[in-house]
């Protein structure tokens, strides 16, 4: 097991350095965000997560996981349906 200094290394959210240890993200704001109009409008169209998660590959050089465009997906509110 590793002691509390190493587990409090692993878990640290400032700082930089390389010997600091890993620096995770405090404000969890999702890979997604900065493709968030094109993320939407795609899957408003129907497309597939897993195609637009290769379209934002090659146009954007996006190398976030499939998954966090499911829960960016998620946690977007439902588009309404209005009637006339």
């Amino acid at each position: 097991m590793p002691d509390d200094a190493t587990i409090a290394l692993h878990y640290r959210t400032t700082g930089k350095g390389a010997n600091e240890g890993p620096i995770k993200n405090p404000s969890h704001v999702s890979t997604v965000e900065p493709f968030r109009e094109d993320v939407l409008a795609w899957h408003r169209q129907g497309i597939q997560v897993s195609s637009i998660r290769q379209a934002l590959a090659r146009q954007h050089g996006y190398d976030g996981s499939v998954h966090a465009l499911y829960r960016f997906i998620r946690r977007e509110p439902p588009m309404r349906q209005w009637r006339r």
